[in-house]
């Protein structure tokens, strides 16, 4: 893990590399913050309560974990998935309510459903995605 991200246990790191869909709650780093009281196997284990991540500062710090863990086994999908953030991040500013989240909940579980690996974004495709489902027009 690059220096200053936050660990990503090897469980998780694993799902990660197998493609399968990862909550973004999942890479939140309060989940697994080690707690210096607590017996290690406690430490390990991932929070009771979970928080939505439907703040695009909080979503960014978690697809950058992500995006770590990937390029440990990954390196020439690295590219593709930034791209992938920087969409997600633009639609976040430019379209009111939280269909980026509706968004890319869904694009991540379709694309490990389908083992797809590629993760080309098509900015259009986000577009109508956010008429269709989003709250409001654009900003």
């Amino acid at each position: 893990m690059g220096e200053g991200l936050q660990p990503v246990p090897l469980k998780v790191a694993e799902r990660i590399w197998a493609w399968d869909f990862i909550d973004m709650a999942d890479l939140l780093p309060e989940q697994w913050a080690v707690k210096r009281d607590e017996p290690l196997v406690a430490q390990l284990m991932p929070a009771r309560k979970r928080r939505q991540v439907n703040d695009i500062n909080v979503w960014v710090q978690c697809f950058l974990a992500y995006v770590s863990v990937m390029s440990r086994r990954f390196p020439l999908e690295v590219a593709e998935l930034l791209a992938y953030m920087s969409h997600i991040h633009r639609a976040s500013l430019e379209f009111m309510g939280t269909a980026w989240v509706q968004y890319d909940t869904v694009f991540r579980r379709q694309a490990a459903a389908s083992g797809c690996r590629r993760w080309p974004v098509n900015y259009q495709c986000l577009a109508l995605f956010h008429v269709f489902h989003g709250k409001g027009g654009g900003r």
